[in-house]
C-alpha cells in the first residue's frame, strides 16, 4: 500500500513473466511498471510515493527502484542476491533479507547504504541504534 493510501503495488505472474504491476484504489486500472527480462517481486514503496522498488533475479540480480508511473528504466540500489528489500525513510539506507545466502540457517538481516555491494552490508545485530 502506498504511504499515502490510493495506491497499491503487486507482483503478478503473467505470461510475459513475473513483473510489478500497480493499481490505483479502489477500481483503478492494472499498470506494469517493470518489464525486464528476470523475475522481478517483493515490491516496497519508496517512502515519498513516487517509486517502488523490488527484487530482481536473473541477469541482473538486485534491488531496483523504478517510478511507480512506469516511466523511465530501472535504478540499481543494490548489486547481489537478496530476497527482500525495504528502502529507509531518509532514502539512502537499504534494509535486506538475505535469506539462505550466508549459509545454513542463514536469514541474515543487513543494512547498507543505496549502491552497497554485499561486502559493504553490516549485519543488523551490529549495527548501534
Amino acid at each position: 500500500l502506498s504511504p499515502d493510501g490510493t495506491r497499491l503495488a503487486i507482483g503478478l505472474h503473467t505470461q510475459a513473466g513475473d513483473d510489478i504491476w500497480t493499481k490505483r484504489l479502489p477500481n483503478g486500472p492494472l499498470s506494469r511498471v517493470t518489464f525486464g527480462p528476470g523475475a522481478e517481486y517483493r515490491p516496497r514503496w519508496t517512502p515519498d510515493g513516487r517509486s517502488v522498488t523490488f527484487v530482481s533475479m536473473g541477469a541482473g540480480n538486485g534491488v531496483y527502484e523504478h517510478r511507480a508511473d512506469g516511466a523511465g528504466s530501472d535504478s540499481l540500489l543494490f548489486t547481489g542476491l537478496s530476497q527482500e528489500a525495504v528502502l529507509a525513510p531518509d532514502g539512502r539506507w537499504l534494509l535486506l533479507r538475505l535469506s539462505g545466502i550466508s549459509g545454513p540457517g542463514g536469514r541474515d538481516i543487513v543494512a547498507g547504504l543505496a549502491g552497497s555491494t554485499p561486502d559493504a552490508l553490516t549485519p543488523l545485530e551490529t549495527l548501534a541504534f
